[in-house]
């Protein structure tokens, strides 16, 4: 049996970020009202951000589902980066602060048409009805063993053949990696670990690298 795993504090936090001219102001649960790890702004939602940011054609005009949302801040990237609409995930402890975000900070986009929130239960993932999606993000969801079946089987509910997912991965157990990339391969999904340098500058030596993920071959 794997310890338990001792998380790093942040070295990329800041709860604002300017996107597209805009400063995006996200509210963590200071209250301790969730438990669990998705009231707090983790570095790999900071590092996912500003490549999208970098790299906007991945979200422009597409349907964007993020897993595993937190408090929101690649949601509300994705959506100020020209993403047709935004749905944000996590459990449902998770949702009021997410809405509280993404409702201060997409004010003039229409809830339930421009973005949405709902709650997803990784071991219990009854699909939704959230239409076709066409990018999956996602950030520090890969860290303990219990929940990686789970977190894959969920990409592969809302995933088809021509979505694309991006994770911003961090390595915090090996035995837990090479679980995920196993499972990841057994039910038909390919991966490449994407180039440091399309990642911001100020990233490309640190910690948390960015996987693309595709049931079909994939196209750099």
């Amino acid at each position: 049996m794997e310890p338990l795993l001792m998380l790093p504090g942040p070295l990329y936090k800041n709860l604002s970020m300017e996107c597209n001219g805009k400063i995006i102001d996200i509210s963590e649960d200071s209250q301790g009202n969730i438990d669990g790890t998705g009231g707090s702004m983790w570095d790999g939602a900071a590092v996912l951000s500003s490549f999208l940011k970098k790299n906007p054609h991945i979200v422009d005009h597409k349907h964007v589902l993020e897993v595993g949302s937190g408090v929101g801040l690649v949601s509300i990237v994705a959506k100020y980066l020209g993403a047709t609409r935004v749905v944000a995930s996590d459990q449902i402890e998770v949702v009021d602060n997410l809405v509280h975000n993404l409702s201060k900070n997409l004010q003039g986009y229409e809830k339930a048409v421009d973005w949405d929130v709902i709650d997803i239960d990784w071991f219990s993932p009854e699909k939704k009805d959230i239409g076709l999606i066409d990018v999956i993000v996602a950030s520090d969801v890969v860290w303990i063993q219990p929940l990686v079946i789970p977190l894959v089987n969920c990409l592969d509910l809302y995933c088809s053949r021509d979505c694309a997912i991006y994770i911003a991965h961090q390595n915090r157990s090996n035995i837990v990696d090479s679980l995920f990339f196993d499972q990841l391969s057994k039910i038909g999904f390919q991966y490449e670990l994407l180039d440091q340098e399309t990642l911001d500058v100020e990233h490309q030596t640190g910690p948390i690298k960015m996987y693309k993920i595709s049931k079909r071959e994939i196209n750099s």
